[in-house]
């Protein structure tokens, strides 16, 4: 039977755990099978999309959200693939997909070699895909407990199975998962751990390397062709070494000769990837040639733990929303420990994560003392409450006229709207009547068109008007909506001695901060906003 106004999407997918079901899951085969099915059926495929080497178990496939996408702009209303277990391996997901999604968007589905058609309510197969998703299910977690143990024996082995070995190392070509010595750059890794054991900063050398002009990481695999990065074809990107760069590659037992597996790890075949705790971690010794002796590692790890961590030391409740006012980066909360008579005094800042990470090459310092941003922004927001119990009527007043400019009134935008579609509605009669004149022949073409051209561009201009409008009207309600949103969160909180996390989150959308300045008067000043949610920012 020919099928009307179907507008098909072929999906295909094939995992690197599907090596083993031959040809006849072949991306190129399931498309063939589609298509023959399409044929014999009187569909013709309108698109065609394809994950090459994603798991079943994640629906976070680009082609299978591209598909999504087009089936939310109306593109496609049926999906064909070659079986269900093309569509995914998570039976909770594809149960969702085939039983609510599909359904709701009004689309066909239809998994060719289970005989399985939602337009078919009648197909006894239909009721039975519930324990097909299980099983399928059940084959992603038998294999991923299979490549588990197989990678587990080949780790043991010393056997190193990654994409890209570490910086200073390379694939050796005579021995497969193997590395071997990268002559070209690990002299680099020697000279940094050597530097950095002479008392070195990172800083320092990451100034050095940039002077020097040293491919990073990164610039190496893409220069040779290994791994492409847009990034890297600006040149100066190539030379971009990061102090943060540095401290991981300190960190790699890669270079005395180890090999760490299981750093990162799922907790189930569907999960996340997440760091692994240490207890969990799988260290190989001796797999390969080290390119650092342990006297200078055992000196690099000494220094490290010199320089611990001064972010974990203190809450910072400013995460994610305290941003350096020049590059938009986040800022981050450092530590800074003195010995007193009175004992030790530690003093927090925030300073900006480009400075961290490429001191003053790419950024200035953004310093900020933590426990004066804590009061100014606990200023802020006691001033607000207060304001808003003294004068609620004032303060909704100063906040529509701050954040209304541009925007039009409801009244004089329906009288807008109304004599505009008016003269709309005029056209239409006059374009009606002008058909008709030229149909009795009382206006000849050449008139008929210039008419026409005219009315054409008025009723074009028209609309486009209409439509400016009636998105500032939208913005006059949004903003409305926003300032009431914003108002009753004001209103329901009390004077408040101390800031907490959950009232930054709940408030604030951001705060900028700006390099501090010295006057004439060597008086430091220093530019922070605060901006609210629903009403960004706000001067009383």
């Amino acid at each position: 039977m020919k099928q009307q106004n179907l507008q098909v999407g072929a999906y295909t997918r094939l995992s690197r755990d599907d090596d083993n079901i031959g040809e006849s899951g072949s991306i190129v085969m399931q498309k063939e099978i589609i298509r023959q099915y399409c044929e014999r059926n009187g569909m013709a495929v309108k698109t065609y999309y394809q994950d090459d080497g994603f798991t079943g178990t994640n629906y976070n496939r680009p082609d299978f959200q591209r598909m999504i996408a087009d089936i939310e702009s109306g593109e496609i209303n049926c999906v064909i693939t070659k079986d269900l277990s093309r569509l995914g391996r998570d039976y909770i997901m594809t149960g969702y997909y085939t039983e609510i999604y599909f359904p709701e968007h009004s689309v066909r589905y239809i998994a060719i070699g289970d005989n399985y058609d939602t337009q078919d309510r009648n197909n006894s197969n239909n009721d039975f895909a519930p324990f097909k998703f299980i099983v399928n299910d059940l084959y992603a977690k038998d294999i991923s407990k299979k490549i588990r143990a197989s990678k587990n024996a080949k780790f043991l082995n010393g056997e190193q199975l990654v994409s890209h070995p570490p910086y200073g190392y390379k694939k050796d070509p005579n021995l497969k998962n193997h590395y071997v010595i990268d002559e070209e750059t690990a002299p680099v890794v020697r000279k940094i751990f050597e530097m950095y054991a002479n008392g070195v900063g990172r800083n320092t050398i990451v100034k050095y390397l940039r002077d020097n002009k040293i491919l990073m990481p990164a610039a190496v695999l893409h220069v040779r062709g290994i791994r492409y990065s847009k990034q890297m074809e600006i040149e100066e990107n190539r030379y971009r070494w990061s102090s943060g760069g540095l401290s991981n590659l300190f960190k790699n037992p890669a270079y005395i000769g180890d090999t760490v597996h299981y750093q990162y790890q799922k907790a189930t075949n569907k999960s996340k990837v997440r760091k692994n705790k240490p207890e969990n971690v799988l260290i190989i010794k001796g797999t390969h040639e080290p390119i650092i002796d342990m006297d200078t590692w055992n000196i690099v790890q000494r220094e490290l733990q010199s320089h611990p961590d001064r972010t974990k030391v203190h809450e910072n409740l400013f995460v994610g929303i305290a941003k350096c006012a020049d590059c938009g980066k986040s800022m981050n909360l450092n530590c800074v420990t003195n010995q007193r008579k009175k004992g030790i005094i530690r003093t927090y800042s925030l300073y900006c994560d480009t400075y961290k990470k490429y001191s003053k090459l790419e950024c200035s310092c953004h310093y900020t003392n933590y426990k004066n941003l804590c009061r100014i922004v606990l200023e802020s927001i006691n001033s607000l409450i207060s304001k808003m119990e003294l004068d609620e009527d004032k303060i909704m007043k100063r906040l529509r006229k701050l954040k209304n400019q541009g925007t039009v009134s409801d009244d004089s935008t329906s009288k807008k709207v109304a004599k505009k579609e008016k003269r709309l509605s005029e056209i239409d009669r006059i374009y009606a009547k002008l058909y008709e004149d030229r149909a009795l022949e009382i206006v000849s073409d050449e008139n008929f068109t210039m008419l026409s051209n005219k009315l054409q561009d008025e009723q074009k201009k028209l609309r486009d008007e209409l439509a400016v409008i009636k998105k500032r009207s939208e913005a006059f309600e949004k903003t409305e909506e926003n300032i009431q949103s914003f108002v009753s969160m004001i209103k329901s909180m009390k004077h408040m001695n101390e800031l907490d996390r959950p009232i930054v989150q709940a408030l604030i959308e951001r705060i900028e901060i700006g390099e501090s300045r010295t006057d004439a008067d060597g008086m430091r000043n220093q530019q922070i906003d605060i901006f609210y949610k629903f009403i960004g920012k706000v001067d009383f």
